[in-house]
C-alpha cells in the first residue's frame, strides 16, 4: 500500500472517530461521560460543593483527559453496538427514553433519600436533577439546531445566497453548536458545580466560536438592510425624526401607544407642579 493510501486511509479513520463523538457527545449521552470521568479523577467526593477544589488533584492532566475522551468512545460503541450498529437507531434510543430516565432517577433518589432518613421530596428532586445533567447536552443540541434552522434557511432560499451559502452556514452552525458542546463539557469537567460548570464553559467556547467563525448569513443581512436582528415577535420600536414619535419596525406588529399630550404640555404641568401648585392641588 502506498503512504498517501496509508495517509488517507488514517486521515479517514480519525475523522470518523471525530465525527461520532461529535454526534455522541452533543446529540447523545457522551458528554455526561466525559465530566463523570474527569471528575472522578479530579475531585474529591467528600468536598463540599461550595469548595469543590479541596484535595483536587490535576497531575498527569494530558492521561486523565485522554482517558476521558476513551471512556466516551467505549461508551458511543456500546450504544451503538445495542442498537444494531446504526447511529440513528442510537440517538434515537437515547432520545426516546429521555422520560424514562427522569422517572427511573426520581424514583431512585427518593429511595436513597428514604434509606438514609433525609426528605423523600429533596431526594426526588435531586434525581429529577441528575437526569437532566445526563441529558442536557442533548436537549441543549437540539434545541441549538432548532434556533440555526432559520439562518441556513435564508442563506439556501435568500437571492443573496445560494448553495454555496447555505452549505457554508451548515458548516458554521456545526461548529457553533459543537464548540459550544466542548465548553459546556470543558467546563463542567473542570467546574464540578452541577450545571454551573457546564454553563459557564458554554458561554465562554460561544464567545469564542462567534469570534472566529463570524457572523450568521441572516445577521449579516439585517445589518445590511439597517435592520435590528432580533426575532420577528420581539416587540420593538425606533424614534422617529425630531417629533419623537414611536413607530413600530419591521417585523413586529405591535403598536406602541402614542402619547396624549405635546411636549409643551408636560413641560408646562412640570413647572407647575415644582412650583407647589400640584401640591395645593393634591393636598388644599
Amino acid at each position: 500500500m502506498s503512504v498517501n493510501g496509508v495517509s488517507s486511509n488514517t486521515f479517514g479513520s480519525y475523522a470518523k472517530r471525530i465525527g461520532r463523538i461529535y454526534l455522541h457527545t452533543t446529540f447523545g449521552t457522551g458528554a455526561d461521560e466525559f465530566w463523570e470521568s474527569m471528575n472522578n479523577s479530579i475531585f474529591d467526593k467528600k468536598a463540599p460543593w461550595y469548595a469543590p477544589y479541596r484535595n483536587a488533584n490535576f497531575k498527569n492532566f494530558g492521561d486523565k483527559f485522554k482517558k476521558a475522551y476513551q471512556s466516551v468512545e467505549a461508551h458511543e460503541a456500546a450504544i451503538r453496538k445495542a442498537n444494531g450498529n446504526s447511529y440513528l437507531k442510537a440517538f434515537w434510543h437515547q432520545f426516546s427514553t429521555i422520560p424514562k430516565v427522569f422517572k427511573d432517577e426520581w424514583r431512585l433518589g427518593g429511595e436513597a433519600a428514604k434509606r438514609a432518613g433525609k426528605s423523600v421530596a429533596a431526594g426526588k428532586a435531586r434525581g429529577a436533577f441528575k437526569a437532566l445533567m445526563k441529558r442536557f447536552p442533548m436537549i441543549g443540541g437540539l434545541l441549538a439546531v432548532g434556533f440555526e434552522l432559520p439562518n441556513i434557511f435564508s442563506a439556501f432560499t435568500s437571492k443573496d445566497g445560494g448553495v454555496a451559502t447555505g452549505l457554508l452556514e451548515t458548516g458554521k452552525a456545526a461548529a457553533k453548536i459543537g464548540i459550544d458542546t466542548a465548553g459546556f463539557m470543558i467546563g463542567q469537567a473542570l467546574i464540578p458545580i452541577p450545571l454551573v460548570g457546564g454553563l459557564i464553559g458554554s458561554m465562554v467556547a460561544g464567545a469564542l466560536g462567534q469570534a472566529v467563525l463570524g457572523k450568521g448569513f441572516s445577521e449579516k443581512q439585517a445589518e445590511k438592510n439597517g435592520e435590528s436582528h432580533l426575532p420577528g415577535w420581539l416587540p420593538y420600536i425606533a424614534q422617529n425624526g425630531e417629533n419623537g414619535q414611536q413607530i413600530p419596525m419591521q417585523g413586529s406588529g405591535w403598536v406602541p401607544p402614542q402619547a396624549t399630550m405635546t411636549d409643551e404640555q408636560i413641560l408646562q404641568m412640570a413647572q407647575y407642579m415644582n412650583s407647589g401648585g400640584g401640591l395645593n392641588y393634591l393636598y388644599g
